[in-house]
């Protein structure tokens, strides 16, 4: 028997699927795909979590952290604690920018080095960062692959 897995954007259950019906999330559009555009519109910083099986299919997305219009401060166990909790085998992050430009800053690239090493050490691979606005969204894999190779 297939337990349903539920995933929550935005503090709202949105939808709910058998385990082998999750869709598969292994690209920034695949990501987009099941993002609530109500996060997209928020005018606040949200940083959530997405949790993968190891065939890459949705086991949740948790929201870890709201911010300001134009920062958020984040840890890096909070970001970890739900994908070890649902043994998840990788995750994808991603948060908004209110403000309209899905660049990157300069801080979601530290924080994304960090990550990535605290990831490698209980061996969690981080697929991605994205960040995501009204205009578009942004991979940070993509743009900065150098981050993963270090």
């Amino acid at each position: 028997m297939t337990q349903p897995a539920r995933y929550i954007l935005d503090n709202t259950l949105t939808a709910t699927y058998k385990a082998d019906t999750r869709p598969k999330v292994a690209t920034p559009e695949e990501l987009i795909k099941i993002i609530d555009p109500e996060i997209v519109e928020s005018r606040q910083e949200r940083f959530y979590t997405v949790a993968l099986n190891y065939q890459l299919r949705l086991i949740s997305v948790t929201l870890n952290y709201i911010g300001t219009n134009s920062e958020i401060r984040i840890n890096i166990k909070d970001i970890l604690r739900p994908a070890l909790q649902s043994e998840a085998d990788y995750i994808i992050v991603f948060h908004n920018h209110p403000g309209g430009d899905p660049a990157p800053s300069p801080q979601d690239e530290t924080l994304t080095a960090n990550l990535i090493q605290a990831c490698k050490l209980i061996d969690l691979p981080l697929l991605d960062h994205v960040v995501i606005s009204q205009n578009g969204y942004q991979s940070i894999r993509r743009n900065k692959p150098h981050l993963w190779n270090a």
